[in-house]
C-alpha cells in the first residue's frame, strides 16, 4: 500500500504577514478616531445639557424669587438698608433682620465678599452653603439646616475654589471639557443675569462682556435674552471669545458666524478663540457656526 506523501502547510509569506499588519493598524486607528470623536461628541452634549439645565434653573429660581442670579454680588456682612445687595436678599426674605438695626452683622457664611458671575450663579443656585436656602421667615436664610432644595445639583469634582482664577476662594462651577490647552485646571463658564429692568450691567466675567443684540453707536437697543441669564463655556480649546465688548465709540454686537469687529461685530467667525464656544442662545450650535 502506497502512502502519499504529507502536504507541506503552507505558511504566511513575509509580504502577506506585512498585509495583514498594515490592515490591522488600519482598522486600529479607524476605532481609535471613532471612539475619539464619540468622546468629543459627549463633552459637546453634557457641556449643552448643563447649559440648558442651568438656564432652567435660573428661570425657576426667578419664578420664586422675582429675579436671576445677579451678575455680580457681596455678600452682605452687617445689615445695610441702603446697600443693594442686603435688598436683593430681602426682597426674598423681607422678615430677615427686620427689626434689627443697621450694622448688625448678617452672620451669613463669607460675609464681605464679591461674586462674580460664575460665582454668583453657584452661590444663589446651590445656596450658601450649598444645600440650599431657608424657607421664608424671620431667620438667617443660609443657615446650615436648609429647608429650599438646591435648585442645581452642582458636580463636586467641577466645583473649585475660585482662587485659581484670580477670584476669591469660593467656588466657581467648571465646564466638562478636561485639561484644555488655555486653561489646563478646566474653564468656568461665564454667566451674566440681567438686573431687575431686564438689562445686563456691563460687568465682565473671565474677559468675556454680555452679549447685545443690537445697538447704535455706543447704545445698548437690545441684549440678548434680554430680561433673564447668558452662560457661556469656553469650548473645548479654553478660550472664551470677547462678547460684546464697547470698541472705541461703538457698541459691538453679537452676530452668529460673524466675525468684523471694525463694523461693530464681536469675532466669532472660523479661527477665532470664540468660535468653539458653546451658550444658551444660539440654537446648541458654536458661536463661530452660526444658527
Amino acid at each position: 500500500m502506497t502512502r502519499r506523501p504529507a502536504r507541506r502547510r503552507a505558511a504566511f509569506t513575509i509580504i502577506e504577514l506585512m498585509i495583514v499588519i498594515v490592515i490591522i493598524a488600519l482598522l486600529a486607528a479607524l476605532l481609535l478616531a471613532g471612539i475619539a470623536k464619540v468622546r468629543k461628541f459627549a463633552v459637546v452634549a453634557q457641556a449643552t445639557n448643563d447649559i440648558s439645565q442651568l438656564e432652567a434653573a435660573c428661570t425657576q429660581f426667578k419664578n420664586d424669587w422675582g429675579f436671576v442670579p445677579p451678575t455680580t454680588f457681596t455678600i452682605p456682612a452687617t445689615k445695610n438698608s441702603a446697600d443693594p445687595n442686603f435688598i436683593l436678599l430681602t426682597k426674598r426674605y423681607p422678615r430677615w433682620m427686620a427689626a434689627s438695626p443697621d450694622g448688625t452683622p448678617t452672620g451669613l457664611p463669607n460675609g464681605g465678599a464679591t461674586l462674580n458671575g460664575n460665582q454668583s450663579m453657584v452661590y444663589f443656585l446651590g445656596g450658601p452653603n450649598n444645600n440650599g436656602w431657608m424657607t421664608d421667615g424671620p431667620f438667617d436664610p443660609g443657615a446650615a439646616d436648609a429647608k429650599k432644595p438646591v435648585y442645581f445639583e452642582f458636580k463636586p469634582d467641577r466645583l473649585v475654589p475660585g482662587t485659581a482664577y484670580g477670584l476669591n476662594a469660593l467656588p466657581v462651577y467648571l465646564d466638562p471639557y478636561k485639561n484644555p490647552p488655555a486653561t489646563p485646571d478646566g474653564t468656568p463658564y461665564a454667566y451674566f443675569g440681567s438686573t431687575i429692568g431686564g438689562k445686563y450691567p456691563p460687568t465682565a466675567c473671565f474677559g468675556v462682556m454680555p452679549f447685545v443684540e443690537t445697538a447704535s453707536g455706543a447704545t445698548v437697543i437690545k441684549y440678548i435674552n434680554q430680561g433673564t441669564v447668558q452662560i457661556v463655556s469656553a469650548g473645548e480649546d479654553g478660550k472664551f471669545g470677547p462678547g460684546c465688548p464697547l470698541i472705541g465709540a461703538v457698541q459691538c454686537k453679537y452676530v452668529a458666524g460673524g466675525s468684523a469687529p471694525a463694523a461693530g461685530i464681536s469675532p466669532y467667525g472660523e479661527g477665532d478663540d470664540g468660535a468653539d464656544d458653546l451658550s444658551n442662545f444660539n440654537s446648541g450650535n458654536k458661536l463661530g457656526v452660526g444658527k
